[in-house]
């Protein structure tokens, strides 16, 4: 298998920016990397989620954090989470641990627009890690 690579110059004007990157030209698509189908689930304060200008950027999700909002103005809930599956938003969901029951409620689940939960089967993908949120949690899911 022939393997072209080659070192290129490019210029991010948004951040003005000069980087290089190395470039591979793979000759078959057997080579290039699957897209990567993992969901996760973000804190508001995790660093790709707190750069809200970032994130905007490059990843057209405009996010904010809404426990500092008054009740009335929330649109997703207090402390909703970002949900994303490799690097698509899909969800922000709103959960809250009650500590001493053990017990993680879902207040709420907002579907970005566009995103199909049957074709990319997201309902059974974010059961799982809710799952595994709530553990991490030291909760149940109830």
């Amino acid at each position: 298998m022939e393997i072209n690579r080659t070192l290129s110059n490019a210029v991010c004007p948004y951040f003005n920016w000069d980087w290089y990157n190395y470039f591979t030209n793979f000759n078959s698509l057997n080579d290039v990397a699957k897209i990567n189908s993992e969901i996760f689930i973000f804190s508001p304060f995790d660093n790709l989620i707190i750069q809200r200008k970032k994130l905007s950027t490059f990843f057209n999700f405009d996010y904010q954090i809404e426990c500092y909002v008054p009740a009335s103005k929330r649109k997703y809930g207090y402390f909703c989470l970002p949900v994303f599956i490799g690097n698509q938003p899909v969800a922000r969901i709103d959960c809250k641990a009650y500590r001493k029951e053990e017990k993680l409620i879902v207040n709420s689940i907002h579907y970005e627009k566009g995103i199909d939960k049957k074709l990319l089967q997201l309902t059974d993908k974010l059961n799982l890690k809710l799952e595994l949120f709530a553990k991490f949690n030291k909760c149940k899911l109830g």
